[in-house]
């Protein structure tokens, strides 16, 4: 299960828009773009959390780290992303 959950994941990834892309590194990160030293050290961690599907993803930017929960389906796994993405706030800096 926690296999599909990652396939899904980057499947919904390369799925997504320029924008959601940006959002979504935002979201991770703390910052909608890539660090030009580092971009060709880039790394992201992803954790697989559990089996409650009906919670978002979380992601801790300190550590470029994406924990997602054993959700049913990629559109269950697609639409939890796009709401933590779209609806969260971070710290509130731009």
């Amino acid at each position: 299960a926690a296999q599909t959950v990652g396939e899904w994941f980057w499947d919904v990834l390369r799925e997504m828009t320029q924008r959601d892309r940006k959002l979504f590194l935002a979201f991770v990160t703390g910052s909608d773009r890539m660090p030009t030293v580092a971009s060709t050290q880039f790394s992201m961690k992803l954790a697989m959390l559990g089996s409650e599907h009906n919670r978002f993803p979380i992601a801790h930017t300190c550590f470029n780290q994406l924990g997602l929960w054993m959700y049913r389906s990629k559109d269950e796994l697609r639409q939890k992303l796009m709401m933590a993405m779209t609806e969260s706030e971070g710290f509130g800096l731009k």
